[in-house]
């Protein structure tokens, strides 16, 4: 599995840390299921990443 999102910028400021930030979960290797990508939320405040239905 991979992680990717969409950089601005490589310095991380207080008000990303406050903001919700879309991801993909791309599952790019699986031995006896599907592959593809998940789109997921990550929450920089908790360190945490959350489905989209948690919006």
């Amino acid at each position: 599995m991979f992680l990717h999102r969409e950089r601005s910028g490589s310095n991380v400021n207080n008000s990303e840390k406050e903001m919700v930030i879309e991801t993909d979960l791309i599952v790019a290797k699986q031995r006896n299921g599907p592959i593809g990508d998940i789109n997921i939320l990550f929450l920089p405040r908790y360190t945490k990443f959350v489905s989209k239905s948690h919006e």
